[in-house]
């Protein structure tokens, strides 16, 4: 908490991480000054092959015990932030960006969802587990995402929220 509002709050990586994104509104604007700006990104593609096989994974067999209730995300779709914000008398521009990204190496997509997304989902597993569920995974989405020539296209769409304490 900031002992004075502030003028500027941004996030880059972080809000997807929380669950409760109205929780952290009421946390957040508070702090926000009188003409002050929220700017964040968070990831929009949870429909995405990558993670509809994520989810279909850890909540099936032999997954589901250690992993049914996860990915875990907080991320709402574009008219949610901009109707919370209106609702709050905010100011709010959202709009969503997919960037096509070119990976590259074996099983790209793999590599580039153990970055973040697959965080937590590992943390839980022994180095065995792990193994095991990385190879199933990355199974299925070389089927998704099959390289082209070495390159590998990932689609990413990220939602962007401008929003301004009147």
């Amino acid at each position: 908490c900031s002992p004075r509002p502030v003028d500027l709050m941004v996030s880059n990586a972080c809000f997807h991480w929380i669950e409760d994104h109205g929780a952290l509104l009421d946390h957040l604007l508070p702090q926000l000054a009188a003409g002050g700006t929220l700017a964040f990104q968070v990831p929009a593609n949870h429909d995405a092959p990558s993670h509809v096989i994520l989810r279909e994974i850890c909540a099936g067999k032999p997954w589901r015990a250690r992993l049914g209730g996860l990915p875990k995300t907080g991320v709402k779709n574009p008219g949610w932030y901009l109707d919370e914000f209106r609702g709050r008398g905010i100011a709010a521009s959202v709009w969503q960006t997919t960037y096509h990204h070119e990976l590259c190496g074996d099983n790209a997509v793999l590599a580039w969802v153990k970055g973040t997304t697959l965080t937590p989902i590992l943390e839980r597993l022994s180095d065995n587990e792990r193994e095991q569920f990385l190879a199933e995974y990355g199974e299925r989405l070389i089927e998704s995402y099959p390289p082209d020539e070495g390159v590998t296209v990932f689609e990413f769409t990220r939602t962007f929220v401008l929003a301004i304490r009147r």
